[in-house]
């Protein structure tokens, strides 16, 4: 055995069955993160948008907009890792 010579090197592979079904996971995770919000990420850009709140307000509302955005961006990687993952043909599964 030898030292890793990057980070990358020290990370245990998985196999794709398993990996894929981790990123099942993490979308189901986001899902329900997402559904626990109030109103949808659309919804709060346009409430932001139409103005006459107050200061507080406005910051609330930018807070979770910032939020349901990251869920957003973290489910779309998760979902295109995962169909990535799941097109690989020929692994040992």
């Amino acid at each position: 055995d030898s030292v890793p010579s990057t980070v990358r090197e020290m990370v245990p592979t998985q196999r794709p069955r398993l990996e894929a079904a981790a990123y099942a996971l993490l979308e189901a995770a986001l899902d329900r993160r997402a559904a626990e919000y109030p109103a949808s990420l659309e919804e709060d850009r346009r409430k932001l948008s139409q103005g006459g709140l107050e200061e507080r307000q406005a910051l609330a509302l930018r807070l979770r907009i910032s939020e349901q955005e990251l869920i957003a961006l973290v489910k779309t990687y998760a979902v295109d890792r995962r169909y990535a993952l799941e097109s690989l043909k020929g692994d040992s599964n």
